[in-house]
């Protein structure tokens, strides 16, 4: 498996997952759903085969770990409860590096990695059971428990975790802050 290794770098000299370490990592983050506010970070990372960052960043509700994967050191994060910081509702997995440099030129490069992850998650779980179209599109597969969502964050490209319960309360929370 070539897991450990990403896409070599292509214009701008960004990387990329590969169709197949995608589906793999998408496999290896359901795994963990049950351990979400269960577990500490260190048996999710442990579980996921990441390893905690030395440097965190600036929240404190935030975990940043390397994947492994061979991206950039921060490529992948755990993110805790606003309420009890002890629990991790989400995880989170970048599939490609970070924006530098020339924005027109990444843009380019993240739109086709969101178009080959969306294409490799629908034939690893069928098609998505919801889809946000837009300048940062997003695309959900509600697999029971776990939700997986393939979003456009404008920087780059990730893929979250969580489970169903928790989006759906949080979806519920955001529609009664715009009423």
């Amino acid at each position: 498996m070539t897991e450990s290794r990403p896409v070599p770098a292509g214009v701008g000299g960004w990387r990329t997952l590969s169709a197949e370490q995608l589906r793999a990592l998408a496999r290896r983050m359901i795994e963990v759903e049950p351990l979400l506010r269960r577990a500490d970070q260190a048996q999710i990372l442990d579980r996921l085969g990441w390893r905690r960052c030395d440097q965190q960043g600036p929240s404190d509700y935030v975990v940043d770990a390397d994947s492994g994967l061979g991206l950039q050191d921060r490529s992948a994060e755990l993110w805790l409860d606003d309420d009890d910081p002890s629990q991790i509702v989400t995880v989170v997995a970048f599939l490609c590096d970070s924006q530098r440099g020339e924005w027109s030129a990444f843009d380019a490069f993240r739109r086709d990695v969101f178009a080959v992850a969306s294409r490799a998650l629908t034939e690893e779980f069928g098609p998505p059971t919801e889809t946000e179209p837009g300048e940062a599109p997003e695309v959900r597969w509600r697999l029971g428990t776990p939700i997986l969502r393939l979003s456009d964050a404008l920087a780059t490209v990730v893929l979250k975790l969580e489970r169903a319960s928790d989006y759906d309360e949080n979806v519920a929370l955001s529609r009664d802050e715009s009423a």
